[in-house]
C-alpha cells in the first residue's frame, strides 16, 4: 500500500489519505480477527497455541492503539508501529509526563 495511489486531502495532506485507509484497513482485519476468534472457542482446546497466539496479536493491536491515544494526549506519536511497547512508554510518554512534572 503506497501513499502514491492516493490523491490528496483539501489541505494538500496525500499521506492524511492513504493514512485513514491503512487504519481503516487494520480496523476491518481486527474485526474478522475477533470473529474467527469467536468461532474457534467452540473448538479450542487448553493448549491451542493458535488460538492463543491470535489473542495475543489482537491483544498487543489494541495495547498500540490505547498507546496512541494516550500519547496523543500526554506524549508524542512519533514511533512506528512496530517499536516494543516498553521503549513507547519509557521514550514517547513518560519523558513527556516527567517533563510536565518538572514545569
Amino acid at each position: 500500500m503506497s501513499g502514491q495511489a492516493f490523491a490528496a486531502d483539501k489541505d494538500g495532506c496525500r499521506d492524511c489519505l492513504s493514512l485513514g485507509f491503512v487504519e481503516g484497513q487494520r480496523a476491518a482485519w481486527r474485526a474478522q480477527l475477533s470473529r474467527a476468534l469467536g468461532e474457534l472457542r467452540a473448538f479450542e482446546t487448553p493448549d491451542d497455541a493458535e488460538t492463543r497466539l491470535a489473542r495475543l496479536v489482537l491483544e498487543l493491536d489494541e495495547a498500540r492503539r490505547a498507546l496512541r491515544s494516550v500519547c496523543a494526549v500526554y506524549g508524542d506519536n512519533d514511533w512506528p508501529d512496530g517499536l516494543n511497547l516498553h521503549d513507547v512508554i519509557e521514550k514517547h510518554l513518560h519523558r513527556h509526563l516527567d517533563e510536565a512534572q518538572g514545569d
